[in-house]
């Protein structure tokens, strides 16, 4: 690998094999120095869809291990969760191509990665395929609304649209159970 990175350096002295991504990027004005303000669009819009597709992502890793091996709704959370995962690359990839803020000289944006602190799964007797069947549902909406500012989601957004389709249609009921509203804790 050594070998071929000094090749292309003799070969075209402009190569540079990174981008100048921001460290440390957040969404809100900074508090601390080493943070980076990601205050440009499309880049706010694209982080926020990463932040919300990581979080759904690890929700729906959540539910399908919460669940025993033998659920008929396991293999479609792993479908639904291994979507989301490509997901979350392709927007990552279109970040670190757009600029964080709009002055020169400005790092590419990046992703945070946050979520909130909690991933317990949901309460006991909920039904949880159905409950992040329809969180899915909301992602998707989101996502449908920025997929021009990221052509690289086109073909993981359409396996997405497919995985939560067949989520949602196998899911046992509306999230409820017993005729008591369940509600998720985390």
């Amino acid at each position: 690998m050594k070998s071929q990175y000094q090749a292309l350096q003799t070969e075209r002295s402009d190569f540079c094999p990174h981008r100048n991504v921001a460290r440390n990027p957040v969404m809100r004005a900074p508090v601390a120095e080493d943070r980076v303000h990601i205050a440009s669009q499309p880049a706010r819009t694209l982080l926020d869809a990463a932040n919300g597709t990581y979080a759904a992502m690890m929700s729906t890793f959540t539910a399908l291990y919460d669940l025993p091996r033998d659920a008929p709704a396991r293999p479609l959370l792993l479908s639904a969760a291994l979507s989301l995962m490509h997901m979350a690359a392709a927007i990552s990839d279109a970040l670190t191509r757009l600029p964080a803020a709009d002055t020169p000289g400005a790092p590419h944006a990046g992703v945070t990665f946050t979520v909130l602190r909690s991933t317990e799964g949901f309460s006991v007797g909920a039904d949880a395929p159905a409950l992040v069947g329809e969180r899915l549902a909301l992602v998707e909406q989101t996502l449908l609304g920025i997929v021009h500012l990221c052509p690289l989601l086109g073909q993981p957004l359409a396996e997405f649209q497919i995985a939560t389709a067949n989520l949602r249609r196998n899911s046992q009921g509306s999230g409820t159970r017993n005729g008591a509203a369940c509600s998720a804790t985390g």
